[in-house]
């Protein structure tokens, strides 16, 4: 049963808002009420071996996790609700939040259960008696993950299943192809500008400083800090410039670096359509993007084709000229449709 936008906001703002920002503060006050049996000065920060290397004053606790816990789900929540009014301004009336801002009020909570449990489990070990301080982080971190799970599952249960508005736009008129003709459109779709500097910048910072720690001797932390920056090297070199191809065998989007690949058979189509994308309002962000009926390769805002499946679901990937390859592959998913099947 769909519930009506309005209760799916409320419990929305319930889940990513109010529950995270109560729990937090919860936690602050808890954190607060051990402080006088602390040192004045306790550990912050533990190391791969599980023993401290980082201090800081006992009432640094408390006041972040509040920070964090009234920042983050203010920033977020706020981020994700602009997003859904921006889709709702597109189609014209009130829209529920989508698959997307149900997703980021469960990530949410889970974040902010998982940093308010650990903060004050660490607070209590330590308030203990004196020496604490050398205690490990391995059972805190277990109690949090587990408490950050289970408030992430649980906000995701407790909201309404919604189904994200379609992306408008208008029906591609095919190009006028004779029999005896045949056509090829072939164009690049790729992030751009400070985006695409940003991601370069992340990966080559981080293979960099897992190199430095390999080089001063911190082996442990050198290979697990080269072994995201070998992740994050492989993601913009598979998620960041595609290939797109209209051709008589559909459409195909390939990464340059060979994958991931999608093909469309022009039997498999059902329509073809030029339509407008906003990153955020209509698929959640950039990348590989999915919701509810529809997959996206988004890598800006703007044109973009989208192909309607004989099922229903949904394939959108932004490129220039979208319209063009749009008509193109429309006249092949029409010659498809009256050729005759082999015999």
């Amino acid at each position: 049963m769909t519930r009506r936008p309005v209760d799916a906001r409320r419990r929305f703002i319930i889940v990513a808002l109010i529950a995270p920002i109560a729990l937090a503060l919860v936690a602050a006050v808890l954190q607060l009420v051990m402080l006088p049996n602390l040192d004045a000065t306790v550990a912050v920060h533990w190391g791969f071996r599980g023993t401290p290397d980082g201090f800081g004053p006992a009432w640094s606790f408390p006041v972040l996790t509040a920070a964090l816990g009234v920042g983050l789900p203010a920033l977020l929540s706020g981020t994700a609700l602009a997003s859904d009014r921006a889709a709702a301004r597109r189609v014209g009336r009130p829209a529920a939040p989508t698959a997307n801002s149900r997703f980021v009020a469960a990530m949410v909570l889970a974040t902010v259960a998982f940093l308010s449990v650990l903060s004050t489990v660490l607070v209590a070990a330590q308030a203990t008696g004196p020496g604490q301080a050398t205690a490990g982080a391995g059972l805190p971190l277990l109690a949090a993950a587990v408490a950050g799970l289970a408030c992430g599952l649980a906000g995701w249960w407790v909201q309404p299943r919604e189904t994200a508005p379609p992306v408008e736009g208008e029906a591609a008129h095919a190009l006028d192809l004779r029999d005896e003709e045949s056509a090829v459109w072939v164009r690049t779709a790729m992030v751009a500008g400070l985006p695409l500097a940003l991601l370069v910048g992340a990966a080559l910072f981080t293979v960099g400083l897992g190199v430095v720690l390999l080089l001063t001797g911190d082996g442990a932390a050198g290979w697990i800090t080269l072994a995201s920056g070998a992740v994050v090297t492989l993601l913009v070199a598979t998620g960041t410039a595609y290939r797109v191809v209209v051709d008589s065998r559909g459409l195909t989007v390939r990464a340059f670096a060979g994958v991931p690949r999608w093909r469309l058979d022009p039997r498999g189509i059902r329509d073809v359509a030029v339509v407008s994308v906003n990153p955020t309002a209509d698929f959640g962000g950039w990348g590989w993007r999915w919701r509810p009926g529809a997959f996206g390769v988004i890598t800006r805002a703007g044109e973009a084709i989208q192909v309607t499946r004989r099922d229903g679901r949904r394939f959108v990937i932004t490129v220039d000229d979208a319209e063009t390859g749009a008509a193109v592959l429309q006249a092949i998913v029409e010659r498809a449709r009256t050729a005759r099947p082999p015999l």
